[in-house]
Order: C-alpha cells, then structure tokens, then sequence
C-alpha cells in the first residue's frame, strides 16, 4: 500500500519497557483504525525475542521463514506467518528457538519489510538497541521513530545522545517521538536534556501481559495511548493518517 506507515520503536536502553509500549500501542491504534484498514506488529529482535514471551506465542512460521523467502514474497507467504489477533491487528514474531539463521545483509530485511508494507496501512516494528547499518537504514524508511526512555541517568544521556544521531541524519523533528516511561524526580532533567518539544510521558510499568490480547489494557496508560495512538490514525481520516501537530502533553 503506497500509503501505508513504517512507526519503529527503539529504546534508549534496557529495562525502559520497549516492547510492552511496542504491542500496547500496535493493539490500542488497532482499534482506532477503520474497519477496511489492517496493522501489523513485528519484532525484529532475533536474539531477544521478548514479544513471543509477553504475547505468549510459539510461531510455526515466523518472521525467519519470510527473511529466507524474501525475494518471493507474496500475499500467502506472509499470511502464513501471521498470528491473527483481530481482524485488523497481526503480529510477525522471531523464532524462540536457537536461531540457524540471520540476514547477513541489510537488503534482504528492508525488501521483506517493503513487502510486507504492501499489505498493511500500519507497521509497527520493535527494534533491536544495537545500533548498526540495518537499524539506520529501517529508521530511514520509517515515518515515525518513537524513542522510549525512563527517567534515569544511563537512559537521559543515551536519549541526548539519539537526538545528535537523529540530527546528524537529517531526519525531520517531526518524525521523532520521545517518550518518557515509570518518570520519577528526573523528568523535569530528562525533558530539559533534549530540544525537541516532542516529548511525552506514559506510565506503563502497571502493564501485565497476559496471553489473551483483551487483557492486555490493563495498565494505568491508557489515556495516554490513547493520545499517542491518534498520531498516526484516527477513524475519520481516509489518506492523510499523521496528523501533523504533536501538542498532546504540555510539560
């Protein structure tokens, strides 16, 4: 789909409950799309496949089989290795086993991205935190990046640290999100460490995923993901699904 949006989500660090933000927002913005729309959340974490554990799933096919197929892809293929939430939010997961496997060059997870994209208006990538050519180059395609730190000291210099990254890129401010989770007495540090006046705060550390998708909204964040969920889609918007104006939170 020629309109379909790429929003990845990375961590500053560990522990900053990366990939809870990840499935929690991927299943709430599931749910504020149109009906004829679909979603999909991958994770691309080959060597700490967290999403399997939180979600409770053994893939029989996974993300794995489509990067080997990658240069036939088609509507099938990636249909297999989908696990069916709802009608309108899927999840392609890593194998849990010892991986026998992994894409020695960046092309082949960005053609299988590509082509998976074909088939969904929304992709929500988990991202790995080491920061190589494959990373740089799926934050490229990506419409929006979300950063997701926590209020400490190691978290608010690798987010300072990010924001040099994203500059160094050329990637419009606009595109980043920086999220701020479990915040403490270092907020007001952590907000002031960064310039951009894209920065949010959510509480999802109350969070606990079971293995039924509907008791996953739980936490105590769902007003705020709300919020961030209508960044990028809103039941009565047909093409343009960002919307252009991030003034959710006033810090």
């Amino acid at each position: 789909m020629d309109s379909s949006k790429i929003i990845s989500v990375i961590g500053a660090k560990g522990g900053t409950g990366q990939t809870s933000l990840a499935i929690n927002l991927a299943y709430n913005s599931s749910k504020k799309i149109n009906k004829n729309q679909s979603l999909v959340f991958i994770d691309l974490n080959f060597n700490q496949p967290d999403a399997c554990v939180m979600l409770n799933i053994k893939p029989k096919n996974n993300l794995l089989d489509l990067l080997k197929n990658h240069s036939s892809l088609d509507k099938e293929i990636i249909s297999s290795c989908c696990y069916d939430i709802n009608n309108q939010f899927k999840v392609i997961l890593p194998s849990t086993e010892i991986l026998i496997y992994k894409p020695d060059k960046p092309q082949i997870i960005l053609d299988t991205l590509n082509k998976i994209k074909e088939y969904f208006d929304f992709v929500i990538l988990d991202l790995p935190k080491i920061i190589d050519e494959t990373l740089i180059r799926i934050l490229d395609i990506s419409n929006h990046i979300i950063l997701n730190s926590d209020s400490t000291v190691e978290s608010i210099i690798n987010s300072t640290k990010w924001e040099e990254r994203f500059n160094d890129l050329a990637y419009n401010q606009q595109k980043i999100i920086y999220l701020f989770n479990k915040t403490n007495k270092l907020e007001q540090h952590a907000t002031n460490s960064l310039n951009s006046k894209q920065i949010y705060k959510i509480s999802i550390s109350s969070f606990k995923l079971m293995s039924q998708i509907n008791s996953l909204y739980t936490g105590q964040a769902k007003t705020d993901l709300d919020k961030i969920s209508n960044l990028f889609c809103k039941p009565t918007i047909t093409k343009n699904y960002i919307i252009p104006a991030f003034n959710f939170f006033n810090f």
